[in-house]
Order: structure tokens, then sequence, then C-alpha cells
């Protein structure tokens, strides 16, 4: 199969079977954490239009 080149490929392109990768769970925390990225919003009083929330994959304690 070749590179998708035109809308029709890739509208019609055949998808692989997600192997999954995950080898386990965090063990102590710090070890993984999840980020993710919100926006663009309206800004705030400080002209930030993003916002960012980190997660902490063993103890789940978030931040933004």
């Amino acid at each position: 199969m070749g590179v998708p080149t035109g809308d029709y490929d890739v509208a019609n392109a055949m998808r692989l079977p997600h192997t999954g990768t995950f080898v386990g769970q965090a063990t102590r925390p710090g070890e993984v954490i999840h980020m993710d990225i919100g926006g663009p919003y309206h800004p705030d009083v400080y002209g930030n239009r993003y916002f960012a929330v980190f997660v902490d994959g063993y103890s789940r304690y978030t931040w933004a």
C-alpha cells in the first residue's frame, strides 16, 4: 500500500490494528506523567489563551 496522495486515498485507507504498547502501570510517583493542552480560548486577565493539565500516572494527582 502506497502513501495516500489524495482525499479519496486518505478516506479509504485501511487501518492496521492497534497492537498496544502499554507495558504496565507506574510503580512510583513521578514515573509517568500524562499531559494535555487545551485552547485556544478567549484570553484571561493575564492574556493566556491556552492551558496545560498534568496527571501523575501513579497517584492520579492532577495540576494545571
